[in-house]
């Protein structure tokens, strides 16, 4: 659970780090109106943890996912096409001090 949760850190941390050059340093893509998409659909996401030997099917991720929304450390949205959107309930400079912090754990 905890290298699933540190790599959807890592891709919203990615994203964010896209979207500072236009300005939004410290705020979620999700406060922001221009039309930034926020995280990643749980198809992708799947097929990447997969690819990482974290999951082997995608009930093992939705029982991890699950598990993180009960606890509000991420967030799910339904995107376009009612594709279930995952995200990280944390705000950027967070994610960043959480993920500086695991590195020296991990």
């Amino acid at each position: 659970a905890r290298k699933i949760f540190v790599r959807l850190c890592e891709r919203q941390q990615a994203h964010h780090s896209r979207g500072d050059a236009a300005g939004a340093e410290n705020e979620s893509c999700a406060d922001r109106d221009d039309g930034c998409e926020v995280g990643v659909s749980f198809a992708e996401f799947f097929r990447e943890c997969k690819r990482m030997w974290l999951v082997s099917n995608p009930l093992d991720l939705r029982t991890v996912v699950n598990e993180l929304h009960d606890h509000e450390m991420i967030a799910i949205q339904r995107g376009a096409e009612a594709a279930e959107m995952l995200s990280v309930a944390l705000d950027p400079p967070t994610v960043h001090r959480l993920l500086i912090l695991t590195r020296n754990i991990m």
